[in-house]
């Protein structure tokens, strides 16, 4: 596919090319790079000036939201490499993590947890952020998800809220850390 790809690249292809679906979908090669889950791809497409943070029509999902959908952690780092923001928002205000976090098997439990921690620990994801329907990310995890990745989510919170009241705490005369 790559060799195809460079082949397209150098006749001219258009690299951020739309499919055309009356007026659903609107993939570009970007996504099709995350579907094929090879990062030689998103280099190449990138090198040649391809769009990183493209949304497509139906749920507004950039490429990382479809990486963190399928759950492929090199595929989430090379787009970061190239600009992507962890933190863009879909059509519904959720970005990567909730993506993550809502699409689990029991099968897939430990590598599920692999990348929501990659998530949260290297690139900062926001584990308090929430939705236009104001539902954090342990909502779909709680919906969709076994107990252990709803397990791993709870103690993301309680280390978060553990500190900031930690780092709150007023002693006798008022004052804080």
């Amino acid at each position: 596919q790559l060799e195809i790809a460079k082949l397209l690249i150098k006749n001219g292809a258009n690299v951020n090319a739309k499919t055309q679906n009356h007026g659903k979908d609107d993939l570009t090669p970007m996504h099709f790079a995350v579907f094929a889950n090879t990062p030689e791809f998103i280099e190449l497409l990138a090198s040649h000036g391809a769009l990183i943070n493209e949304r497509e029509s139906t749920e507004g999902y950039t490429p990382l939201h479809f990486a963190a959908l399928y759950g492929n952690k090199n595929i989430i780092q090379a787009l970061i490499d190239k600009g992507q923001d962890i933190e863009d928002v879909d059509n519904n205000g959720r970005t990567a993590l909730f993506l993550a976090a809502r699409q689990c098997t029991e099968a897939e439990d430990d590598s599920r947890i692999e990348i929501i921690k990659y998530l949260i620990d290297k690139l900062k994801a926001d584990v308090t952020k929430k939705d236009n329907n104001n539902n954090a990310v342990l909502f779909p995890a709680a919906n969709n998800c076994p107990g252990k990745v709803v397990e791993f989510i709870i103690e993301q919170y309680i280390k978060i809220f553990e500190l900031e009241n930690f780092i709150n705490h007023k002693n006798n005369d008022g004052m804080d850390a």
